[in-house]
């Protein structure tokens, strides 16, 4: 069934740049990056920080990162999660997420219009938290720390489809700009936990945001990576393709502590992700 009526949060503040030298691929419509594995749990975050091109304006769906086919079809293509920008057939810079279960293909749940601007660095998410203890389900979707939109849903994770970058994973929807600094973790974050990923704008402080999260992260890559963690390109005439080394991606069902620790003092107050997640439910 589709998810209950949303509700926005504030108005996201402007998000700090990431660091010089920026580390990104840029994707062309034609490219993209895969991934062996889904990179899905029941609870689970996808973030990046994204650079919408204003160079390509087609109004078409530009897709971030999607682990599922798009289309609607209740089925296992279909589980899974897709994140955006662009509602079908608009250029309205709105971001949107799809998800699938049992009986709908194409649940979603989208921003307003206009929220991702073009030719900016935006930090971008979502957060799957499975249903538990009689709450049912939630999503919520984050621009620059802060999330703006939540509702309840039902989702079934991608079992067998690996993780694209870039584009769906049947090969449409290319996105158009540059995505950088990609992060998948096996837990729901809250809005401040976010937000300090998001400040970890190098390739060491992001793996120190993974290591003090262990246990609990699905996969945590830096794209270009570096002379330890190579990114292997693949060149062909449908663009640049790439696979990381295996040892930049970690796999599902590492054990998983409590809660993720707190942020250093500074990044801001982070309250345990369950009751974040109880608090979005109740509300959603």
């Amino acid at each position: 069934a589709a998810p209950a009526a949303a509700t926005a949060a504030a108005p996201a503040a402007a998000a700090e740049q990431p660091a010089e030298p920026q580390l990104w691929v840029p994707l062309k419509t034609t490219d993209y990056i895969d991934f062996d594995s889904p990179l899905d749990a029941p609870d689970m975050t996808f973030s990046a920080w994204i650079f919408l091109s204003s160079a390509d304006r087609t109004p078409n769906i530009k897709t971030v990162a999607a682990n599922r086919w798009a289309g609607c079809d209740a089925d296992a293509h279909h589980n899974g999660f897709a994140l955006y920008v662009n509602e079908w057939n608009t250029d309205n810079r709105a971001l949107k997420v799809d998800w699938g279960n049992r009986v709908d293909g194409c649940a979603a749940l989208s921003s307003d219009p206009g929220l991702i601007p073009l030719d900016t660095w935006t930090h971008v998410g979502v957060a799957f938290q499975a249903a538990a203890d009689g709450q049912p389900g939630v999503v919520m979707l984050f621009k620059d720390g802060q999330m703006v939109k939540r509702a309840h849903c039902t989702r079934v994770p991608q079992a067998t489809i690996g993780l694209r970058l870039g584009m769906h994973a049947d090969g449409q929807y290319g996105f158009a700009g540059r995505i950088a600094f990609p992060a998948v973790m096996s837990l729901v974050v809250t809005p401040d936990q976010l937000a300090f990923a998001m400040k970890q704008t190098t390739a060491a402080g992001m793996r120190a945001f993974a290591d003090a999260a262990a246990g609990k992260t699905l996969a945590l890559f830096v794209l270009n990576g570096d002379e330890e963690e190579p990114l292997v390109t693949d060149v062909t005439a449908a663009g640049h393709t790439g696979r990381p080394s295996p040892s930049l991606v970690k796999p599902a069902g590492l054990p998983k502590p409590a809660a993720l620790p707190t942020p250093p003092a500074g990044a801001g107050a982070a309250a345990a992700p369950a009751a974040a997640a109880a608090a979005a439910a109740g509300a959603g």
